[in-house]
């Protein structure tokens, strides 16, 4: 069993964790009571809500969290107007963007009554605002996960990206060179085609969301020495360098480590082909980067991604073949095997849509894996990505097959019941969370692994559902002891 030492380590992260989650409601009311009455009487009650967030996120170890919030308690004594922006940047920092914050759509009448008409309100919420002044105004405490632009509006794409910290969009007419250029040189993520079809535009934002925020892992593969003087170089341009050993640990670095290359040092050409072989063999796999050492005579027809010279500057390599796989579209999560954001998301939309036609309720449900982070530092990237597959694997075996199960990233998962409603989907999954804690909990590493769900469905109609199961899940999160 854990020892006290564990436990209260767990104990702690969970306190984190429930405050962090419904962090941001709090902010939400003091924002709205400031609008609704800026009295000497309230801002004091202000004060005292801020001072107890600083107090609180301090004993927490928060620190950014609990200085901003001490600043604005300070200020909102006077009657100095509040900026909750430094604050929200902290809390983003601890909990991230929320898996489905709006998407802001700025433009005409007529633009915004087309991008209207094509919403069915299941996932992402839009909120369709005339102008950017407006668009400021409405985000205080929560901020869009991607803003749409006219490309007339180009000129506030840097100051944009500034305040909101999220991907920028213009749009125009297709054939307008000029703009698409100038969407290149403001530093806009894309540009989008005039009129706009949702369905290309939540596809970009989804694959964009899908790919991994943390840096790739490059697994070094050869002689040791070798192998921790790449190490350091690869690190020194923000990759995240792995050793597991020699040629021999290939198959057991693909099962446990998943990274997006894998290099193979300086020896034998047969031992090199082999290596090779198994990797490009290997089910799921199949289109890592590979790069190795040797000759294009002696590893010409192996299928390597490149060939190195031992004088080459493996670094930029590797960098290199790896923007060429950022693009590399899948519906499906590599390391889970199961569909990932763009693939979950769409197939939901289609799923909630024979609902309207007179099919049973569909019960919708988030599942957040709790302890992955501190897993992974403590015991290592294998430990928390073991507890992935686990969940995974489980809620598929629990689950019919004409349910859906997805991972979103963030260690968030969907998992989608059809013809369920939500007291019985709710049964069903409190089974399978017992089933993933007993065989989680098994393995030592992972013994302060929490699983929590929040449920939503259609019973109370289509339009935002998952922003309500979203809002179930930090609801348990925040209760969590």
């Amino acid at each position: 069993m854990a020892g006290p030492a564990a436990r209260r380590h767990g104990a702690r992260q969970r306190l984190k964790s429930g405050f962090l989650a419904g962090l941001p409601e709090q902010l939400r009311d003091l924002v709205a009571i400031l609008e609704s009455d800026g009295t000497p009487e309230t801002r004091a009650s202000v004060a005292h809500s801020l001072k107890r967030i600083s107090d609180t996120a301090g004993s927490l170890g928060l620190s950014g969290i609990s200085r901003e919030a001490g600043r604005l308690a300070t200020r909102a004594h006077s009657s100095a107007r509040l900026t909750f922006g430094p604050l929200v940047r902290e809390l983003r920092s601890g909990i991230g963007t929320s898996p489905f914050a709006p998407i802001a759509f700025v433009g005409t009448e007529r633009q915004l009554q087309s991008i209207a008409q094509q919403d069915d309100g299941v996932v992402e919420p839009l909120v369709l605002v005339p102008d950017t002044a407006t668009l400021r105004e409405m985000f205080t405490v929560d901020w869009p996960q991607a803003i749409v632009l006219p490309a007339s509006e180009a000129p506030e794409v840097v100051a944009l990206a500034g305040d909101f910290d999220c991907p920028l969009y213009l749009y125009g007419p297709s054939r307008d060179l000029a703009a698409r250029r100038l969407a290149t040189r403001v530093g806009a993520d894309g540009y989008l085609a005039d009129p706009i079809a949702l369905p290309e535009l939540l596809a970009h934002l989804r694959y964009a969301t899908s790919r991994p925020t943390e840096a790739a892992a490059v697994a070094l593969l050869g002689p040791p020495a070798w192998a921790e003087e790449q190490a350091e170089r690869l690190r020194g341009v923000g990759l995240q360098a792995i050793t597991p050993g020699a040629y021999e640990a290939v198959a057991a670095t693909l099962h446990g480590v998943y990274p997006a290359a894998v290099v193979l040092g300086p020896g034998p050409a047969s031992r090199t082909r082999e290596a090779i072989a198994v990797m490009r063999q290997h089910i799921g796999r199949t289109h890592i980067a590979i790069l190795a050492y040797g000759t294009p005579e002696e590893l010409g027809t192996t299928g390597a991604d490149d060939i190195l010279s031992e004088d080459a500057d493996l670094a930029a390599r590797v960098d290199a073949r790896l923007e060429r796989f950022r693009d590399h579209r899948r519906d499906r999560d590599e390391l889970t095997q199961v569909l990932n954001r763009a693939g979950s998301l769409e197939a939901l939309q289609r799923i909630v849509a024979r609902t309207e036609r007179g099919d049973g309720p569909v019960s919708v449900a988030l599942a957040f894996v709790g302890g992955l982070g501190n897993a992974s530092v403590e015991h290592g990237r294998e430990a928390a990505n073991a507890c992935r597959r686990h969940v995974a694997a489980a809620l598929e075996r629990g689950l019919r097959r004409v349910d859906l199960v997805g991972f979103l990233g963030e260690d968030t998962f969907l998992a989608v019941l059809v013809d369920c409603p939500p007291e019985h989907a709710a049964v069903r999954l409190e089974e399978i969370r017992g089933t993933v804690l007993s065989r989680v909990h098994a393995d030592r590493r992972l013994r302060n692994i929490t699983l929590t769900f929040g449920i939503a469905s259609t019973l109370r109609g289509t339009r935002g559902l998952l922003l309500r199961a979203m809002e179930a899940l930090d609801a348990r999160r925040a209760e969590a002891p």
